[in-house]
């Protein structure tokens, strides 16, 4: 049996998204998303894993929130990244938007 490393079940969504760290901007769209990490697409060459970034969602019907993160893998089509020192608040936020 295959080893499940996810702390939250994810859902899938399409939303855009905008990220951006030290050396990287750019925006793309969220494939799926749990409240500790999300896949966005479409892959960007200029992340790593490693890489620190904040994420801006401004889903319609729901507030906008800016999430810090930190990418741990990339894919052919997007890279994944894990929520870092998420708030009650934004915690908060992430449920909202799962519903």
């Amino acid at each position: 049996m295959a080893y499940e490393r996810r702390v939250s079940l994810r859902q899938s969504l399409r939303t855009p998204v905008a990220y951006w760290g030290s050396h990287i901007e750019g925006g793309g769209t969220i494939a799926n998303i749990s409240t500790s990490g999300a896949l966005i697409e479409p892959a960007s060459r200029s992340v790593t894993p490693g890489t620190p970034l904040r994420i801006f969602v401004n889903e319609v019907d729901f507030s906008s929130v800016e999430i810090a993160a930190e990418v741990v893998r990339t894919t052919e089509w997007g890279f994944a990244v894990s929520f870092t020192g998420v708030s009650p608040e934004t915690e908060r936020l992430l449920h909202e938007l799962l519903e």
